[in-house]
């Protein structure tokens, strides 16, 4: 797994989520951008990247694709609702604490000609928090 979010707190404190990036024109889909905000501002940074939604990169057939898109949906969305920041172990193996944005997920789908089941894949949106 590339990523995994670490619950810090509520009902599933420790619960450990990974997941794999989806690759994207050979790299993996994974971006952090250092913000300079001033005070009392917490983020220091944005980091988007894109979730892959297959296990262990085996391809599945397109309805259950679907499945595990929105079972991780579902994950993203008990992540986001914690009132405090998780941890994000990411690509670059760096702890960080981090708030998923709300509206910072999305569900996109990418057919490729020479295949007949579609690709599912989350769009997600975090918002690195200063220790």
């Amino acid at each position: 797994m590339d990523v995994t979010f670490t619950v810090n707190t509520g009902e599933h404190k420790g619960d450990k989520y990974p997941y794999t990036l989806a690759t994207i024109n050979g790299k993996k889909a994974w971006s952090v951008t250092k913000l300079f905000n001033p005070p009392p501002s917490m983020i220091k940074e944005k980091i988007e990247m894109v979730i892959e939604c297959r296990e262990q990169n085996i391809n599945r057939a397109g309805a259950s694709e679907l499945a595990l898109a929105n079972k991780i949906i579902d994950e993203l969305s008990i992540i986001a609702s914690e009132t405090e920041a998780s941890t994000l172990k990411g690509l670059d193996n760096k702890d960080r604490l981090v708030k998923i944005d709300n509206n910072g997920f999305s569900l996109s789908t990418e057919i490729k000609e020479n295949q007949r089941e579609p690709e599912y894949r989350i769009n997600v949106v975090c918002w690195g928090l200063y220790d």
